[in-house]
């Protein structure tokens, strides 16, 4: 019984913050969209959102938030996955010297792979 309710305490503790924090994202870029924030500045809210994304979903599988369930899978469009990927290596590439272009709709690997089914929270 102390443990259930000491882990219930460290999932609000975690959970609280995050959501604010996701919540604060996703009215940035709300406010960006509306006002017109620069590219770059957009960019950067979109990676922090997708990160925290992904920080939430990490912290409700370690802390047992979340029930088994069978991933779901969807079609996704593979130029914005990779668009996305390299979105959020962007700036650690920058550092390290290395450049990356973005992905052409017409590339081989493009048309091959389009519409193709996949698990959403199996790629993030």
């Amino acid at each position: 019984m102390v443990d259930r309710v000491s882990e219930q305490e460290r999932k609000r503790e975690i959970n609280n913050p995050l959501g604010v924090m996701v919540t604060r994202i996703k009215m940035l870029l709300a406010d960006g969209r509306q006002e017109g924030y620069p590219p770059e500045l957009m960019n950067n809210l979109e990676v922090i959102e997708a990160h925290s994304g992904r920080i939430a979903e990490i912290v409700r599988n370690l802390l047992g938030f979340a029930r088994t369930a069978v991933p779901r899978k969807q079609r996704i469009e593979v130029n914005t996955l990779i668009t996305k990927t390299l979105a959020m290596v962007e700036i650690p590439f920058a550092k390290s010297q290395i450049t990356t272009h973005p992905v052409r709709s017409s590339s081989p690997i493009s048309r091959r792979f389009r519409g193709i089914r996949i698990s959403s929270s199996r790629c993030w």
